[in-house]
């Protein structure tokens, strides 16, 4: 089907297609109760051997660039950050971190260790900040009331605190692999 949308004389047919399926898929996806994410994710998996030849990712770049300070504004003014004034659930966001890190740490790295153990420990630690999906589904269930917003608020504090530490140690621990090479 592809071959015959990109014959289409207007430009950037794949494209608006690519864009068409995946909010297709993302409301077929809501319309059965699942994440409209869920949705856009096989979209994403289905177009992927386009990627190169019609060059969708970027094309959609400047689509990313202005959607994504909306979602992360939309996503944050749904913090409640009263509760950090309460001890327990700061420790709480901070055990939640810890073991966030070392979640990643361990799943992705040992998944990498045919790599070496300091190349493992860098595929780990670059997998860290990976919270965007835990953002969207933690906002799901903040909006059909399945989680409070006391551990929204966590949940969106380990997101934003592994985003943050992550760059500082991955580059140290990049320099560190190139300097034994």
């Amino acid at each position: 089907m592809v071959p015959r949308v990109a014959s289409f004389r207007t430009k950037d047919a794949v494209l608006s297609a690519a864009i068409i399926l995946c909010l297709f898929l993302s409301a077929v996806s809501s319309y059965i109760d699942l994440a409209a994410i869920i949705g856009a994710f096989l979209a994403g998996m289905i177009l992927s051997g386009l990627n190169l030849e019609y060059n969708l990712s970027i094309k959609t770049e400047s689509l990313y660039n202005f959607l994504v300070p909306f979602f992360f504004v939309i996503l944050g003014s749904w913090i409640d950050l009263s509760i950090f004034s309460q001890p327990t659930l700061l420790w709480a966001a901070l055990v939640i971190t810890i073991f966030a890190i070392i979640g990643k740490l361990l799943g992705c790295g040992l998944g990498a260790l045919n790599l070496g153990k300091k190349e493992a420990l860098m595929v780990g630690f670059g997998m860290v900040p990976r919270g965007e999906v835990g953002m969207i589904i933690a906002s799901i269930g903040l909006s059909m009331k399945a989680i409070t917003s006391d551990l929204y608020t966590v949940i969106i504090f380990m997101v934003m605190a592994t985003t943050f530490i992550t760059p500082p140690i991955l580059r140290k621990l990049v320099k560190k692999v190139r300097s034994e090479t």
